[in-house]
């Protein structure tokens, strides 16, 4: 049980009825025309009211927190005297009766939509009762029955909006709850993140299905994770698959997919000039037939280590309010990934420096027939490793870049080149280590021989490799034809403790 609540709401509350009451009290002293037999009583009435809203202020703005009974005390205190209000003012039709509306809005910022309503059954109440007392009971001229019915359907109107608002305002704290709540300690197994991932994903935002597309930056291959009622089903497809998952005009933006079986689907997508609006097939067709999507909520994921989309489907009555929630929901998702995958980088590189540190040995390629093996499971790239026949020890660093060199070769070959076959070839020659890269994909978009001079002049060939070819003080040559393509690499063997044997 609470015993203290924040004051926010009581302050503006608080705030609130003086002012109302204040205004009433000038009202009627500048043009009295209540009841003569009820004048000097309501007078006095609203003047007691108006001292009590003033202590209710003063005490409400000086504490830090309010009392927890303070707020129903006096809301049923409030309902009391406006009833009393208005019976001594022409009852049904008195113009006391916007105190009633202000209970309502009392009610709504207090309780939400559960006060609204018990507060609107209590004013129709008293406006009934008065109805049936002047009309009935003491036969009232003045009494107005069409005046009556606008007044009860007005009040009956406004306790239904300012109800929605409650609940709105219920629901919108319960989904921040949800999201603050997100646990942060990130799993260390990838299935387990995953699916916690999903499912939270599905319970903020109250979506029967869920749908995460991503790809790793040094993973290549599109990889889908589907949550629908409890169950999770993670593949991955070859990286043309479902590409471009999202429509070009649309890409990188959040959008609301409604109707997309109709055959001219309306999307909302959010822009930095606000929400549009856009026709067409906003998400690939094979997906959203694999997936049966009709109707979904898209947004962009961006981390460090992934890109992809995290999308809500089937969502009953999905609106653009949702986008933004959504847009959070995603972030967490990213955030979590690439916290896992940075993790799992890190300690692999602890590994492999651990490995490199106890043997460094051109021959030790344990982590390269790793490698190879991987490649060829995830790409179905057929790769042929061959060492050389001289022994040579490396300095740890260096084979650690050999090793991410020749992985950074294949995956191009792999991505770019749609290669078949690869063959890998690594030589100690004199003071340098060569890697030959052969591949039978369609080359680079130029044709015939190129040095490593004349790569860097006509700014041709793989940044990324050239780049940490060049950071090593090698060189890099590729002779390019409609047959595939071959990369000569060579990396001097400079640093302290370089032994050459037989």
């Amino acid at each position: 049980m609470q015993f203290f609540q924040p004051s926010y709401a009581e302050r503006l509350i608080a705030a609130a009825r003086l002012v109302l009451v204040a205004s009433s009290l000038l009202a009627i002293w500048l043009d009295p025309h209540e009841p003569a037999e009820y004048a000097e009583l309501i007078s006095r009435l609203l003047s007691g009211y108006f001292l009590y809203a003033l202590v209710v202020a003063a005490l409400v703005w000086s504490w830090p927190t309010t009392p927890a009974l303070l707020p129903r005390i006096t809301h049923a205190f409030d309902l009391v005297a406006f009833s009393i209000f208005m019976y001594f003012t022409h009852g049904p039709t008195s113009p006391f009766f916007v105190y009633l509306v202000f209970a309502l809005m009392c009610a709504t910022l207090r309780w939400q939509w559960r006060g609204t309503l018990w507060t609107a059954v209590a004013a129709l109440v008293v406006l009934t009762g008065l109805g049936l007392y002047a009309a009935g009971v003491r036969h009232d001229p003045e009494f107005e029955l069409d005046s009556f019915i606008i007044r009860s359907v007005y009040l009956a109107v406004a306790a239904s909006l300012l109800s929605y608002l409650g609940l709105y305002i219920q629901r919108q704290r319960s989904e921040m709850t949800e999201l603050a709540e997100w646990p942060q300690v990130v799993p260390q197994e990838q299935g387990t993140l995953i699916r916690d991932a999903l499912e939270r994903a599905a319970e903020v935002l109250r979506a029967p299905r869920v749908l995460l597309a991503w790809e790793e930056t040094e993973e290549p291959g599109l990889q889908l994770a589907s949550w629908d009622s409890g169950k999770v089903h993670w593949t991955r497809v070859p990286p043309d698959t479902f590409q471009p998952l999202v429509a070009e005009p649309l890409a990188g933006t959040s959008l609301l997919c409604l109707r997309l079986s109709s055959p001219a689907p309306m999307v909302f997508r959010k822009s930095s000039s606000g929400v549009t609006r856009w026709r067409g097939a906003a998400l690939h067709p094979e997906l959203q037939a694999s997936f049966a999507i009709d109707a979904a909520l898209a947004l962009p994921l961006r981390g460090e280590t992934l890109h992809g989309h995290l999308l809500f489907l089937d969502k009953q009555g999905q609106s653009l309010d949702d986008m933004v929630l959504g847009e959070l929901v995603a972030r967490e998702v990213a955030a979590r990934l690439d916290l896992f995958y940075l993790s799992r980088r890190l300690k692999e590189t602890a590994a492999a420096e651990e490995r490199v540190r106890l043997a460094c040995d051109l021959h030790d390629a344990a982590r390269l027939e790793q490698l190879v093996q991987r490649i060829q499971r995830e790409w179905g790239l057929r790769v042929e490793l061959k060492m050389g026949e001289a022994r040579v020890q490396l300095p740890g660093d260096l084979a650690q870049q050999i090793y991410l060199i020749v992985r950074e070769a294949l995956l191009n070959a792999a991505r770019h080149a749609q290669a078949s076959a690869v063959g890998v070839t690594l030589n100690a020659e004199n003071e340098h280590v060569r890697i030959l890269v052969d591949d039978n994909g369609r080359g680079f978009s130029f044709r015939g021989f190129y040095d490593d001079a004349k790569l860097t002049e006509m700014k041709l060939g793989p940044v990324a490799l050239k780049g940490r070819i060049a950071s090593l003080g090698g060189s890099l040559a590729i002779n390019s034809t409609d047959a595939g393509a071959r990369l000569d690499i060579r990396l001097p063997l400079a640093g302290p403790g370089v032994r050459h044997g037989h």
